[in-house]
């Protein structure tokens, strides 16, 4: 349980919450329920699966000063793959 220190954090957490759910809808409405297979695919991923594909040269290309890190941050969605286009992501 998350306690919330007064009522305008608690009128925050709703508002939050209220963006993800309609965010969701859209996702369902535009590309369809995904299946259970795509969804424990995404469950397992984990930054060092992901650095496990990349070239590991640190070339700087995505703008991170190493791999790892955009590793982690492909994962959370604040890199995209098309930043690094020798990447072998395409089994992701």
């Amino acid at each position: 349980m998350t306690y919330v220190k007064d009522r305008n954090e608690a009128k925050q957490l709703v508002e939050e919450a209220k963006r993800l759910i309609n965010r969701a809808i859209i996702y369902l409405k535009t590309h369809g329920k995904l299946n259970q297979e795509i969804i424990q695919a995404k469950k397992e991923l984990t930054p060092g699966k992901i650095y496990e594909l990349l070239p590991k040269t640190n070339s700087k290309m995505c703008r991170e000063q190493r791999c790892f890190a955009f590793a982690a941050k492909l994962l959370n969605g604040e890199k995209n793959i098309a930043r690094l286009p020798t990447a072998k992501l395409k089994r992701i």
